[in-house]
């Protein structure tokens, strides 16, 4: 009986080392592979530097500059079983653009066994940035925006990356100076008014006429409007191809 007990309290003790080396290991799987003392455990580094490498091709894959990352420091404590072939790195969500990020590490040897490793990682690159104050309506222009290099962790979502995204868009809202500008913050301007004079430009295969019009409706570049060709007194549809000009196909 006395065994017993011996015996009982000796396997809580065991598996309370486990739960806690299960926590230090940050999502080790498998208990079994936690090895004594007095066997050779995998090291600590090669388990690091294959979740930096990992995190780094990732990024690197995404065109960003300058990258790094930093894996979190393992417990010394901790003791897996030395893997006799190379480990192996997966991502375990979908990449971040920076920031802190998990990799599993796994190893598919004798002893097979998987970690999860956080990594802190950054890198940088090009935004489109106001270099004044501007107010609501304002439509960019070389005058007004700069492209520049930043942060990948300080950057707002759905920000702007050339100067191509956002030359000739209109401001939805005022924006501060210094300003980095997102999708949100910008649209297509109104390129044709309501009331307006434009050139209706119609035709087919090897001729096309042009006449004049007047624009029922606003719109921007590529969408279609009712315009009334001042000729005929009818009214057609029509792509806006430019601040005066709407296309009729036939």
């Amino acid at each position: 009986m006395a065994n017993d007990r011996l015996l009982t309290l000796a396997q809580r003790q065991w598996r309370q080392r486990c739960r806690k080396a299960v926590s230090v290991a940050l999502g080790l799987l498998l208990c079994g592979t936690l090895l004594g003392s007095g066997n050779t455990p995998h090291p600590l580094d090669d388990i690091r530097q294959t979740a930096e490498n990992f995190v780094l091709q990732q990024v690197q894959a995404l065109g960003y500059a300058n990258p790094s990352a930093q894996a979190a420091a393992l417990d010394p404590r901790l003791r897996l079983a030395a893997c006799e072939q190379a480990l192996e790195a997966f991502a375990t969500s979908v990449p971040a653009r920076a920031g802190r990020t998990s990799v599993g590490i796994r190893c598919n040897g004798s002893q097979p066994w998987t970690l999860y490793v956080p990594v802190t990682m950054s890198a940088t690159t090009h935004a489109v940035m106001v270099s004044e104050a501007l107010p609501r309506g304002t439509v960019l222009s070389d005058a007004h925006v700069v492209e520049v290099e930043a942060d990948l962790q300080n950057l707002p979502p759905r920000y702007l990356e050339s100067l191509d995204s956002a030359l000739g868009r209109e401001l939805t809202r005022p924006v501060a100076s210094q300003t980095v500008l997102t999708l949100g913050m910008v649209r297509e301007p109104e390129l044709i008014s309501k009331g307006q004079e434009v050139v209706i430009s119609a035709g087919g295969e090897g001729f096309r006429v042009r006449m004049a019009g007047t624009a029922l409706q606003n719109g921007k570049l590529g969408e279609r409007i009712t315009v009334r060709n001042e000729n005929s007194g009818r009214t057609v549809q029509g792509v806006i191809r430019d601040g005066a000009t709407v296309e009729v196909s036939r």
